[in-house]
């Protein structure tokens, strides 16, 4: 009787080892046809993209004469201080001290917060880009192809040059979006 029970459990251990295999079998997967994009050649040639990089540039300069102009300010003060040290109180340091600490990390705070900013506003561009440039280009260059699996070049190893579609996909996406405004960053400070 137990020789009976046994092979039974071996039997119904082994039918549901195999039966996902026998479904498995049975749905075939079409053979994969890969298409690469050279993602670094996009941003390069793309001319919406290269917009955003001059107008998050153009940012980037102006917070640095910002804060230089800042810089200058709160050396000015630190100087100031330092030349008065020997005629005030000590009350009178502590306070112009503190008020220095106070500009410096406020001054700190406002250059943290105008960065951020310009990262999101760029961040922000870049997924919008590729939502509504990049992707449907891909989609459609992919299509014509008739390729059914897309990958970045950094991700190959090597490849033949006629799986790359990147030329026709910066094609697509500077007739889609030649430019790009790019949103002000908006800095909480």
């Amino acid at each position: 009787m137990k020789k009976i029970a046994l092979m039974c459990s071996t039997l119904a251990l082994t039918a549901a080892v195999f039966a996902p295999s026998a479904m498995a079998a049975e749905t075939k997967l079409a053979p994969a046809v890969i298409a690469i994009v050279d993602m670094q050649k996009v941003q390069e040639k793309s001319t919406a993209y290269q917009s955003m990089v001059k107008q998050r540039d153009k940012y980037v300069a102006e917070l640095k004469a910002e804060v230089a102009k800042d810089e200058a300010a709160l050396r000015k003060m630190e100087e100031s201080i330092n030349k008065e040290r020997t005629t005030l109180t000590q009350e009178e340091l502590v306070k112009k001290v503190d008020q220095f600490r106070t500009k410096m990390q406020e001054f700190q705070q406002k250059v943290q917060s105008r960065q951020e900013a310009i990262y999101k506003s760029f961040s922000t561009g870049t997924t919008k880009l590729t939502k509504e440039a990049f992707d449907p280009a891909v989609s459609e260059v992919a299509e014509k192809k008739g390729a059914n699996m897309v990958t970045g070049s950094s991700q190959m190893m090597q490849f033949s040059p006629e799986f790359d579609i990147t030329d026709e996909v910066v094609v697509i996406m500077n007739k889609k979006m030649p430019k790009f405004d790019l949103p002000k960053p908006k800095a909480d400070k």
